[in-house]
């Protein structure tokens, strides 16, 4: 047994050791290309990718990557090498409160329940890496979230900046409601309510596009139309899987178009390459930018879920001035193999899937590929077992009414059934002190993407599902026809 000094010295490193790992995550480009094979041997965080002579786009032998953070078990111990995670795993809402203390302190305003924000409604500017973002005029800047990848893409931005206007116009609501409350009160319940309506959208309007909604049924995703569903489980581990992160909930990739819908007057395309970790679209017309690339993303119709990826991330992800580039498909395979996911047949048998043995549509081959799929998978494997997961997974034919097919469909179910089932604080819990009463809830459960678009992008009109197209049966829609939260129910 440990003595009391060891054992404060072992938790002490523990705390410094956690300090390190976060602050090399965040920061420091490590180079693994266009050095000697000495010095690349001796940098074990490199993992670089190969490039052949003849490639079309790349012409350097060598694609930079990077190795995950090697981090400690959950007792600060030693054991096989696992990958940190910067981000909570929950659906808490953490992209805009911060995934720990500090940057939430650096949030909030500390007043009526208030977060940080602008004249312009925007995320004040904070300290962010140039890598992460880069500003091209004056007047711009880079804006501090709780994620400090807001700036990856102008739609990542508009959301956050959305959830940001509608935390502080429930903190000020129910500041009138309540002037009794102090501001942690009114920050807490606000939070509480911005993070139901999250998950509500999530599992309710979002996931059974992704999976199916017979898929999301039978797994037990959808939620109930009305009324508490309490379905906490302590003994469910929350946390993301290894495998869930660097494969299948990066389907999102081969749905990217070229381009972003910039929805100013008439419209007009501008090529995602352009966009990267640029937040300029975003300030244009006063910050009228975030209304412009919201409502662009509710009418452009995303790429088919066909396995195809568009230039723009496979020949162009992060393109400098100087023409370099990434190819992003080539990343997420080999962030697979960096953190030693098993393959393609591998996870099938895991999701009690048929496994191929062989390259053919047929019994014992790839049962759920398409024939021209499994010829390209043919051209590249020299056996089944060779698949890597992504690839393997991405190219399988969608389940009925969804985007990613049965292998990815299994893990993504299976992860999002433990997120609702192992958090304490999932909004449907019928929990007293964490929970809403069942009025609150079903006020809860009448909020839809459509009506924060039209409350904070200040848009006449919205399809009543922004996650389809408008049609005959999804036809635009004057914004006071979109309920709201009937906030008199928080009235104390």
């Amino acid at each position: 047994m440990l003595s009391r000094s060891l054992r404060s010295f072992e938790i002490s490193y523990c705390i410094w050791r956690q300090r390190y790992i976060q602050t090399r995550a965040e920061g420091g480009n490590i180079m693994c290309c266009n050095i000697s094979q000495d010095l690349l041997s001796e940098r074990s965080a490199c993992f670089p990718i190969h490039i052949p002579d003849n490639d079309e786009r790349f012409s350097n032998p060598c694609m930079n990557f990077v190795r995950s953070v090697a981090g400690h078990d959950d007792m600060c111990g030693f054991g096989p090498r696992n990958q940190l995670n910067q981000a909570s795993s929950y659906l808490d809402a953490s992209f805009l409160y911060g995934h720990n203390d500090e940057d939430a302190r650096e949030i909030r305003a500390y007043q009526r329940g208030l977060l940080r924000m602008t004249e312009q409604d925007l995320f004040p500017s904070g300290v962010v890496d140039e890598t992460q973002c880069q500003t091209d005029r004056p007047g711009d800047y880079c804006m501090k979230s709780g994620d400090f990848r807001i700036h990856v893409m102008p739609g990542l931005t508009a959301l956050q900046v959305l959830f940001l206007r509608e935390h502080n116009r429930i903190a000020k609501i129910l500041g009138q409601l309540n002037p009794k409350w102090c501001d942690e009160d009114i920050y807490q319940e606000t939070r509480k309510i911005v993070v139901g309506v999250i998950q509500h959208i999530t599992y309710k309007h979002w996931l059974p596009y992704v999976l199916g909604p017979e898929f999301a049924m039978r797994t037990g995703l959808t939620p109930k139309p009305e009324g508490h569903n309490t379905v906490y489980d302590m003994n469910t581990d929350a946390t993301i899987s290894n495998v869930f992160g660097v494969a299948p909930f990066r389907f999102g990739h081969t749905l990217l178009q070229n381009t972003v819908l910039f929805m100013k007057d008439s419209g007009m395309h501008i090529r995602n390459e352009l966009a990267f970790n640029r937040p300029g679209m975003i300030f244009t017309d006063q910050a009228q930018g975030c209304s412009y690339v919201g409502y662009g993303l509710a009418i452009h119709p995303a790429s088919k879920a066909d396995g195809l990826i568009v230039n723009s991330v496979r020949d162009n992800l992060f393109l400098d001035h100087n023409g370099k580039s990434f190819d992003l498909i080539s990343l997420n395979i080999q962030r697979s193999r960096d953190h030693a996911v098993p393959g393609y047949n591998a996870w099938r048998k895991y999701c009690k899937l048929p496994c191929a043995f062989h390259f053919g549509t047929g019994p014992g081959g790839l049962v759920d590929h398409s024939a021209e799929n499994v010829m390209k998978l043919r051209s590249v494997y020299r056996h089944p077992d060779d698949i890597d997961i992504f690839p393997g997974g991405i190219s399988e034919t969608p389940l009925p009414g969804g985007v990613i097919g049965p292998l990815f469909g299994c893990i993504v179910g299976q992860q999002f059934l433990n997120l609702k089932k192992g958090d304490r604080f999932y909004y449907e819990n019928a929990f007293p002190n964490t929970g809403f009463t069942e009025a609150q809830l079903n006020s809860v459960k009448k909020m839809t993407l459509g009506k924060l678009l039209c409350l904070h992008f200040h848009l006449p009109h919205i399809q009543v599902d922004p996650f389809r197209m408008p049609h005959a049966m999804n036809p635009p829609t004057p914004c006071g026809m979109f309920p709201d939260l009937d906030f008199s129910l928080w009235k104390a």
